[in-house]
Formats: structure tokens, C-alpha cells, sequence
């Protein structure tokens, strides 16, 4: 490593800043990033050209320690775009063969965009535990935090055979904040094990939130909840603008986490979708699936093929609280067991088939 010198208190692996008319173009293949006081690599982007960054086969691990400032902690990798273009990482393993972004003392992977452009964000065969602060955050369109019909771009995000575990904060937290969708798309996702959400998802502002997960793992979530009042969730997603939340399930598990499995809230004109398929929620504290849809748009949910059990609360909650209607089937879903009532609803009609 380097940057263990007693009179600075930032010293990156890779540091390149980059403020005029160009981007920023890394690629990095078979390469080591570790052991460094401040991030492993550090991207600054604030004219008006693009990141892109394609990382195969490296490790970017143990970076960020600062022994002479432990208040502040660095990450693996830190992107930051501020003008109108955009940022697209590519961080894959090939086979068997995987990359890490690993025992970080921040965030394994932090972004920030604040300009107009999109965040695309595709990891595939990576293990990336143990990242202090978490493994992944992207935040798009921060200068429209308080204004969500500002801004423009979305965030893109892919995960295949990604195991992001054992950080002190959520497992992955994506937040958009102007007009713009976040779309997620996961395959062989493990996010568990992880003090916070497994994964939390927020769209402030215009825009929706599109997720199709199969074949992936949010269990044992919460271990350090830092909001008594949010204690971790296996997948939560919040909707607080004018678009609608689609979730899509499959062969998919939300055990043990501290808080709800499943938490899927939809808080503006929008509406809530999900198709849950082959789902297990067991022993979580609170409830199993919790649907919200507290705005004027519909809910609309299938549950198909799952086991809901012996949880804390309900095991499926299902509240219509605007003006739209509410309709959740059930088919060949089991629901035993749990400590409160195992379907509860509130302006929902219920539908059961199969057995």
C-alpha cells in the first residue's frame, strides 16, 4: 500500500481530476488496488465529458483506513460527475474467476452524478464483502435533492453473481432524486448478512422504479440497525414521486432480516406492482411482505408459489391508503405461523387459490 506518511491525510492509489471538455476513460484488467489511506482509485469528473470505467479480473481491497484521520474513512472506488455527462461502470469477473472490491473502510463502490446524465452500473461475478459503509451507493441527480421536478437521467444498475455482504450500513443503497427511472435487474444477487437494507432503494422525484430479481438471497439483514425505526430490511423500496414501483420476483429469499423481508412502499400519484414467484419470507421480525401504496395511484399484486412464515408480524401486509383500488392474489402460497395476523389488509381485496 501507500499514503502512510504521518503529514497528509488523503493519499489514493489512482487519483485523476478531470474539469474541461473531455471525460475520464479507465480500463483496468488483472490490476491491484489495496492497502492505500485513502480511496484505491479516485474519479473526478466536472466539465462536461462522460466516465466510463471497465474493471476485469482486479482487486480493489483494504483501501481507506486513514490511520492518521480515522473520522474519515475512505472507499474503493469514488466516482463523482458534476456536469451533464454521465457515468458507466463495468466491474466483472470472467468464469469462476472473480473480481473483489473487499474490507474497505467506507464504501466498497461509491458514485455520485449531479449533472443531467445517467448512471450505469453492471458488476458481474464480484465478491464485495466487508466494505465498511457498504458495497455499492449511487446517488443521481444530488443538485435536485430539493426540487424533484429537476434534474434528468436515472440510474441503471445490474448485478450477476455479485455477493454483497457483511458491511456495517445496507448491502447496496440506490437513490434518485430528479426526473428519472431506476431500473435494477439481478441474477444470482447475495445481499445479506449486512448491518442496514440488504438493498434500499429511493425515488424522490419523477420517475419510477423498475426491478426484476431472480435467483438471489436477502437474508439476515439488520445486525447493526442505526434508525430504530428502520431496523433493515431484506429489499426495501421507497417511491415518494409520481411514478410507479414494478417489482418482479423469482426463486427468490427475504429470511431473518431485523425489520420486513419484503418492503415495498409507493407514497406518490404513482402505483405499485409485484409479481412475487417462488418467494421465501421466513422468521423475519416484523412482517414478511409489506405492500404500500399511499398515494392515489392502484395496487396491484401476485404472490405465487411462496412460503410466508413465521414472522414477527404479519406475514403479508397489503394497504391501500389513497384513492385507487387495491387487489393482491394468492396462489398456492403458504402463510402460517406468524405473530401477527397472516394477511392483513387494508383496502385491499384478497384473493386465495390453490393450497
Amino acid at each position: 500500500g501507500n499514503g502512510f506518511r504521518q503529514d497528509v491525510t488523503d493519499r489514493d492509489g489512482i487519483r485523476v481530476d478531470e474539469g474541461g471538455s473531455g471525460g475520464i476513460e479507465v480500463r483496468m484488467t488483472g490490476s491491484l488496488l489495496q492497502g492505500n489511506a485513502g480511496d484505491g482509485m479516485e474519479l473526478n469528473e466536472a466539465g462536461i465529458g462522460d466516465v466510463a470505467v471497465d474493471i476485469r479480473l482486479s482487486r480493489i481491497d483494504g483501501n481507506g483506513s486513514q490511520p492518521q484521520n480515522p473520522d474519515q474513512l475512505e472507499d474503493g472506488l469514488d466516482i463523482a460527475e458534476s456536469g451533464p455527462g454521465s457515468v458507466r461502470l463495468d466491474f466483472t469477473g470472467v468464469g469462476t474467476q472473480a473480481g473483489s472490491v473487499e474490507d474497505n473502510a467506507g464504501l466498497g463502490i461509491v458514485i455520485a452524478e449531479d449533472g443531467s446524465g445517467d448512471v450505469f452500473t453492471n458488476l458481474e461475478v464480484v465478491a464485495a464483502t466487508g466494505n465498511g459503509a457498504g458495497t455499492l451507493v449511487v446517488t443521481e441527480d444530488t443538485d435536485a435533492e430539493n426540487n424533484p421536478t429537476e434534474g434528468s437521467g436515472g440510474i441503471v444498475a445490474s448485478f450477476t453473481a455479485v455477493t454483497a455482504g457483511q458491511a456495517s450500513r445496507d448491502g447496496i443503497r440506490l437513490r434518485e432524486y430528479g426526473v428519472g427511472d431506476v431500473s435494477i435487474t439481478a441474477r444470482g444477487l447475495d445481499s445479506s448478512d449486512n448491518g442496514g437494507d440488504g438493498v434500499w432503494v429511493g425515488e424522490n422525484g419523477i420517475g419510477g422504479v423498475v426491478a426484476d430479481v431472480r435467483d438471489s438471497f436477502f437474508d439476515d439483514n439488520g445486525r447493526v440497525p442505526l434508525d430504530p425505526d428502520d431496523l433493515g430490511s431484506g429489499l426495501e423500496v421507497v417511491e415518494s414521486g409520481s411514478g410507479t414501483v414494478d417489482i418482479r420476483l423469482l426463486s427468490t429469499s427475504f429470511n431473518r432480516n431485523a425489520d420486513h423481508g419484503l418492503d415495498l412502499g409507493e407514497q406518490g400519484s404513482g402505483e405499485l406492482r409485484g409479481t412475487l414467484t417462488v418467494v421465501s419470507a421466513v422468521s423475519n421480525q416484523r412482517d414478511g411482505v409489506r405492500l404500500s401504496e399511499d398515494g392515489d395511484g392502484d395496487l396491484t399484486g401476485q404472490i405465487v408459489s411462496s412460503s410466508i412464515r413465521s414472522n414477527g408480524d404479519d406475514g403479508i401486509e397489503a394497504t391501500q391508503g389513497g384513492a385507487g383500488s387495491g387487489n393482491l392474489q394468492l396462489v398456492s402460497v403458504t402463510v402460517s405461523g406468524n405473530a401477527g395476523d397472516d394477511i392483513a389488509s387494508s383496502g385491499v381485496t384478497v384473493t386465495e387459490a390453490g393450497g
